[in-house]
């Protein structure tokens, strides 16, 4: 294991001396190669320095008590009752794994393989890089609890069959509200570099400041509110549209606008809005008009396709942080669009976050 590894404490657990390993260099690097069967061993599966291949540490007997810098004792009475799909552990970065001393993304490929590592568990937490569908849950019918270490806004969005799941007294949970901060940060950092010409031609010829800016925001809510602070913080005029009118909102006072008004009035449109929820279809684009900005800091288009691509083509500019939210990677090179292809929301301390929020739904279920 070399030098990466090294020795906190040990403490006892029913009779058992545990070894809790702290400072490994990432959490990627302590990583659950295949839980359900490392942790039925009561082993932890290492990655070797720099060979990407599995080692074992077993501790028999001892609980699964560490995720992240976080101990969890006692939530469940079997080391096998707690399985972890790759990615689910903070800091685990299922889509940059692969750049961790030269190992693979550990996702599973297909049912069968999630089927497999489940075995006769009765918790499983969740990544956002795989689902558990109606058949996965048929074929595991231990499973009393899923815990989604992602996003769970509604049934229809999610990346577990919910209503198969509570047919069948199936306890699921998601989290919110963990990456917000970071988005917040990019949409600031965005709109300055455009009103500056930090490496491009400022937008309005000449440098000016957000201060005065008309800025419409789209969906008020966590993330969307986070936005209008930041944005009144620089001296923005804010308004809003949402399903109703906020009180909050009105003390600050921001404006609530009918979504046409909206458009027409905004100078710069920052579109936060649940998955697979879509607002802007042609008519709405033909009142947002030209010379307008446009960010959009949900997972999945606002906009119908075509409609957004004939309002690109004047003098507007569209700004995402991923291609999904883009709506493809055919629309990268447009001259009009800028594409970070980064998840904003992935820093270091949303994945703390996500990792308090996961752990407190768990240590709450009682069933």
């Amino acid at each position: 294991m070399g030098h990466r590894l090294k020795l906190q404490s040990i403490f006892e657990i029913g009779g058992v001396d545990a070894i809790v390993f702290d400072g490994v260099g990432g959490a990627h690097e302590l990583h659950l190669l295949q839980p359900g069967d490392g942790t039925v061993k009561g082993g932890l599966h290492l990655l070797r320095e720099g060979a990407g291949q599995a080692g074992e540490v077993h501790l028999p007997g001892v609980l699964p008590h560490r995720l992240q810098e976080k101990l969890v004792a006692g939530l469940f009475g079997k080391a096998h009752d707690l399985i972890l799909d790759a990615g689910a552990v903070a800091g685990a970065d299922a889509l940059d794994g692969a750049a961790v001393e030269g190992a693979a993304p550990d996702i599973p490929a297909d049912d069968e393989e999630i089927v497999r590592r489940i075995g006769d568990a009765d918790a499983v937490l969740l990544s956002y890089t795989s689902s558990i569908r109606r058949e996965v849950m048929e074929r595991c019918p231990n499973i009393k609890y899923i815990g989604m270490c992602c996003s769970l806004y509604s049934p229809e969005s999610a990346n577990v069959d919910i209503i198969y799941a509570n047919e069948h007294g199936i306890k699921v949970t998601g989290i919110r509200d963990y990456g917000d901060e970071g988005v917040v940060e990019y949409v600031i950092s965005e709109l300055v570099r455009s009103f500056h010409g930090f490496g491009q031609p400022a937008w309005e010829g000449e440098v000016r400041e957000i201060t005065g800016l008309k800025a419409g925001i789209i969906g008020l809510g966590k993330s969307g509110g986070m936005i209008a602070d930041a944005l009144r913080f620089f001296g923005a005029e804010i308004s809003y549209f949402a399903r109703s009118e906020k009180e909050w909102a009105r003390e600050k006072g921001y404006r609530f606008l009918p979504l046409d008004q909206l458009l027409e009035q905004s100078e710069a449109v920052f579109c936060c809005l649940n998955k697979n929820t879509v607002l802007l279809h042609e008519a709405e684009f033909r009142k947002l008009g030209d010379k307008k900005i446009l960010f959009n800091t949900g997972l999945s288009p606002a906009w119908d396709e075509e409609p957004f691509v004939k309002w690109l083509s004047g003098n507007n500019l569209c700004f995402c942080d991923t291609v999904g939210a883009l709506g493809g990677a055919h629309l990268l090179e447009h001259p009009h669009v800028r594409c970070v292809q980064a998840s904003t929301g992935r820093t270091r301390q949303a994945f703390d976050r996500l990792s308090e929020k996961v752990l407190a739904n768990l240590s709450e279920y009682n069933g």
